[in-house]
């Protein structure tokens, strides 16, 4: 097989890698050399396929010696390229195989875990400070309200409606629980906005703080740049409403 042709094993592999739940959100993380040393392990996983295929007809005599898929193939073999229809193989079989895999997760709703995993195995603070809240939302326990104090000293307090995906997303969208600005010279919160009353006196969420199924999220969604944020914390309400109290002003 001419070494030229290792190239569309290689695109095959590329694809697969970028495309696959079970990859995708890991290599994202990764550019220049390391991506293409992936990208050709990938692909001569792929191109391994159709040899193991070649060497199992080879062994039924439904294959000559020395000869490869293309020569059941007509249309290649006319082409006189030895080993091209082995190589397109291996490429379609990266082109294919990430839309099978993918819709089976999909199915099986694991796309998320997928992003989870990598979250987890990465070293980003922040996308996994933000998987701590939404993650926590989603399973009913313990809210995690997480602080975004912006570089313009706004201050927005809220749940992560998305998780990030690793090195690739430059915002995150958030839905607000209270908003207000740090003071300039204490840099203490100062609240000014109260979009948690808001939901219960309008009805969206009971007062046990469980949304109604009409609470439309996508309406009150606020989207931050991650350019636009200073810090990220997570907020305690208990202890905030403990250090705003009287008695603990008065001591």
């Amino acid at each position: 097989m001419p070494t030229n042709l290792l190239i569309l094993p290689f695109l095959g592999g590329y694809w697969f890698l970028s495309k696959c739940y079970l990859t995708k959100y890991h290599v994202q993380r990764h550019d220049g050399y390391r991506l293409v040393f992936y990208s050709a392990i990938a692909g001569l996983v792929l191109l391994g396929i159709p040899l193991a295929v070649e060497y199992y007809l080879f062994s039924c005599d439904q294959l000559p010696e020395g000869k490869h898929v293309e020569y059941l193939c007509p249309f290649l073999s006319s082409f006189g390229i030895q080993g091209s229809g082995t190589a397109l193989l291996g490429a379609l079989l990266g082109l294919i195989a990430p839309g099978a895999i993918n819709t089976v997760l999909d199915l099986r709703h694991r796309r998320i875990f997928y992003l989870m995993q990598a979250i987890d195995h990465g070293e980003n603070e922040f996308e996994k400070l933000i998987k701590e809240s939404w993650e926590s939302s989603i399973a009913g326990s313990k809210q995690v309200l997480l602080s975004f104090t912006l570089k313009s000293r706004e201050v927005y307090i809220g749940i992560p409606l998305e998780l990030p995906v690793p090195s690739r997303s430059n915002h995150i969208s958030v839905l607000p629980i209270f908003a207000g600005y740090r003071d300039k010279d204490t840099l203490q919160f100062i609240p000014a906005e109260d979009y948690w009353d808001y939901y219960k006196r309008s009805g969206m969420i009971t007062a046990e703080g469980i949304a109604n199924e009409d609470f439309d999220l996508e309406q009150y969604r606020l989207v931050l740049s991650e350019d636009s944020i200073d810090t990220v914390g997570i907020f305690d309400l208990a202890f905030y409403s403990y250090r705003e109290s009287p008695e603990t002003a008065v001591t």
